[in-house]
């Protein structure tokens, strides 16, 4: 009896964790579709990378847009800032001045489960849809399939 409920228990929490992951993806799919005709190109790899959180992860995303933000086919969105002088200190460049960076100010792209992380998102510009959400966390490297 005692093990029924632990696996019911176990059971219940796993189903939560996928109806919140399910919710998030919903959302982020909702706001890049959303913004993507205001932009002058679709892009096919929407990197989201917040100011704070797991500072290795964040480091390696800050890295990823150092080396490739000149490639046309990805988009930067830098959320929760906190000091946009730090960020072009820490890059190297003056992130505000470059066409596929957007500086959300408003932290609408940090609104996501574990925004500790930085994600990239991959769209399927023919078909106007995410195809999936990459977190770039320990022990995994989102940026792999860019």
């Amino acid at each position: 009896m005692k093990n029924l409920r632990i696996i019911v228990l176990f059971l219940i929490l796993l189903s939560s964790c996928s109806t919140e992951n399910k919710k998030n993806e919903e959302y982020l799919s909702k706001r890049i579709t959303a913004i993507m005709p205001t932009l002058n190109k679709c892009y096919s790899h929407i990197i989201i990378i917040p100011g704070s959180g797991c500072s290795g992860c964040i480091t390696v995303a800050e890295d990823f847009l150092k080396d490739n933000y000149k490639n046309p086919e990805c988009l930067f969105i830098l959320t929760s800032i906190n000091s946009l002088k730090i960020i072009n200190h820490k890059i190297g460049i003056n992130v505000s001045q470059l066409p596929n960076v957007i500086l959300d100010y408003d932290n609408v792209y940090s609104r996501y489960n574990m925004p500790i992380y930085p994600i990239v998102i991959n769209y399927n510009c023919k078909e106007r849809k995410v195809k999936n959400i990459v977190y770039q966390k320990p022990g995994s490297n989102a940026f792999d399939e860019i």
